[in-house]
């Protein structure tokens, strides 16, 4: 009996080592497998991080490329706006009445951060504007009135009409204010008497006449020429504003009027004053007006607050904003 088991046993410990054996290689021909798919997709990882890290160094050179571009584009677009500016600025100093607005403006400017530093007034109470618009409806119509500059101060409401002419003013002369026998001939020659009645104001220049010319050379004349009369323009400005502020508030009752000439003076430019208004300011040149507002401050005549002159300035630029 024990016989028949022996042959048994050895059929199943050689089956037993096949099963073993083959499992084995099974086993190992798996694990070649794992590591023969673990290096193809590590391959394919790299070949996909390459090709991805190439395709990021293409879009990061296009970006780059295109902020550069956006940047620069930007950057020549600031440049020529710049450019614009200064040459707007050298255009408005080509005409001298530009370029006395801008002078005046700057003036302003500076005599405001003199006062402020001086403690005469606080940064609020001296506020300063320019090429602002008087609306006047007429009859169902509307017309404007220019204010050159605007200056808000305690003590009023002040209209500058500026005036940046070379050559000889003669401001506010009539008929009757001057004894010039000379003048007054070249005076009936340009204004009627009836005008005449009324104060006018003109200029007399130093001109190169071209088209005269003595041995190849231009002539030198003199030429009268009329400007009418900034001291009315300026007081209708002033009293179509007074009409406009009281209309809002009984208490801004207090536009005060000047004429400012500031071209500087020399031997070939000067302002002579004829006039006899009172109630208009003529001030010459910057140190003139300068004073003029200085001697305003001085008086201690306190009109308005800080408050009041925010209020005017936001009146009078909502009118603008809307009648314009």
């Amino acid at each position: 009996m024990e016989l028949i088991y022996i042959p048994i046993i050895i059929l199943l410990i050689g089956l037993s080592l096949f099963l073993f054996f083959r499992q084995k290689k099974q086993h190992k021909i798996f694990m070649e497998e794992i590591e023969r798919n673990h290096s193809e997709t590590a391959a394919t990882i790299q070949e996909a991080n390459e090709s991805h890290k190439t395709e990021y160094e293409k879009l990061e050179s296009s970006l780059y490329q295109h902020y550069h571009d956006e940047i620069k584009r930007i950057n020549d677009n600031f440049v020529q706006k710049l450019n614009d500016k200064d040459k707007y600025i050298e255009t408005l100093q080509e005409f001298s009445i530009n370029r006395g607005e801008v002078e005046t403006h700057n003036l302003l400017q500076e005599l405001k951060y003199e006062l402020v530093g001086e403690g005469v007034i606080t940064y609020n109470e001296m506020i300063i504007g320019g090429n602002l618009f008087v609306p006047i409806w007429e009859d169902g119509k509307l017309y404007t009135r220019q204010i050159d500059h605007l200056v808000l101060l305690p003590t009023g409401v002040y209209v500058i009409e500026t005036k940046h002419w070379a050559g000889t003013v003669l401001h506010g002369v009539t008929k009757n204010n001057q004894n010039d026998e000379t003048l007054s001939t070249l005076l009936d020659n340009m204004f009627s008497s009836y005008e005449l009645k009324k104060e006018q104001t003109v200029v007399i220049k130093k001109m190169l006449n071209k088209n005269r010319k003595v041995d190849g050379r231009s002539q030198l004349e003199l030429r009268l020429l009329s400007y009418g009369n900034p001291a009315a323009q300026v007081m209708r400005t002033a009293l179509e504003l007074r009409k406009l502020l009281l209309k809002e508030n009984k208490k801004y009752n207090f536009v005060t009027p000047i004429v400012y000439y500031s071209y500087s003076s020399d031997e070939e430019n000067k302002v002579i004053n004829y006039s006899e208004n009172q109630n208009v300011n003529v001030c010459i040149e910057k140190e003139e007006l300068a004073a003029f507002f200085k001697n305003q401050l001085a008086e201690e005549n306190t009109l308005f607050t800080a408050s009041d002159l925010e209020n005017i300035y936001r009146i009078l630029k909502a009118k603008n904003n809307i009648d314009k």
